[in-house]
């Protein structure tokens, strides 16, 4: 009878700490969600973000066979990605993208760190508040999941972003507005990993037939006195109309 007893409170214990686990999980799942419908307002993007969240789970369940855990990670990924995202919006009115990463280096990280200091030490509290939780978490999870559908979900995820990106790429002036953090990150860095593997950064001909013409005297003629052109760039935010003796378009 004793025996009896000690099974089913060894069951009863673990049913609770399922129904914990697949609550915490729930949670977690559903404030990746609510990311989703806050910051994504296009169908295309709202599908990027859900293979996105695909692919960060299923990453960190090849590691860690975790479902919990996993999603800790992955919300964290995405809320610190989001929040970098605002930051670069603010001074430089885009948001990130793989570009980002391919440009900053060591000495360029640590320049980041000393003009917004304020900022990388938010970020830093935010994660040393993350990880007892994470710890917690670990200890509670009761659900594992087999590498190998873990990795063959994170593959499926992959190619499903990839050809996502590819058949409907990102606007380049959506980059200007503060929406779709997530989506056009991921976008990017699906179209930058299949360029970068079929070419190089940058698009160059091998040779050029063209050549410039610098025989002696060669020069433009005008006819007439040419007026001075100012160009200015559109998306400086600069009010043209504050120079004197200006001439704008209509609606400017």
């Amino acid at each position: 009878m004793p025996t009896a007893l000690t099974d089913l409170r060894n069951r009863l214990a673990a049913n609770r700490r399922r129904a914990v686990s697949l609550v915490f999980l729930a949670a977690l799942h559903l404030a990746a969600f609510g990311i989703l419908l806050w910051s994504e307002d296009e169908p295309t993007a709202r599908a990027a973000f859900l293979l996105a969240w695909g692919v960060l789970n299923f990453f960190w369940l090849a590691l860690l066979r975790r479902p919990l855990t996993s999603a800790v990670l992955s919300l964290a990924f995405v809320v610190i990605l989001i929040v970098l995202s605002q930051f670069k919006h603010s001074t430089l009115m885009m948001t990130a993208s793989v570009v980002d990463l391919m440009l900053i280096d060591f000495a360029t990280f640590l320049f980041f760190v000393k003009v917004n200091f304020g900022l990388v030490l938010k970020l830093a509290l935010a994660v040393a508040l993350t990880i007892p939780l994470w710890l917690v978490l670990w200890r509670v999870d009761a659900f594992r999941l087999r590498r190998s559908w873990a990795v063959l979900g994170l593959l499926v995820c992959l190619a499903a972003l990839a050809a996502l990106s590819l058949a409907v790429p990102t606007d380049r002036e959506d980059e200007f507005f503060p929406h779709q953090y997530i989506s056009k990150f991921v976008r990017s860095v699906a179209v930058a990993a299949v360029d970068l593997s079929t070419g190089a950064v940058l698009e160059a001909d091998p040779a050029s037939i063209d050549r410039l013409n610098l025989a002696a005297g060669a020069s433009c003629q005008v006819a007439r006195k040419l007026p001075h052109i100012v160009m200015l760039f559109d998306e400086s935010s600069f009010d043209a109309t504050m120079m004197p003796s200006i001439s704008v378009p209509p609606n400017y």
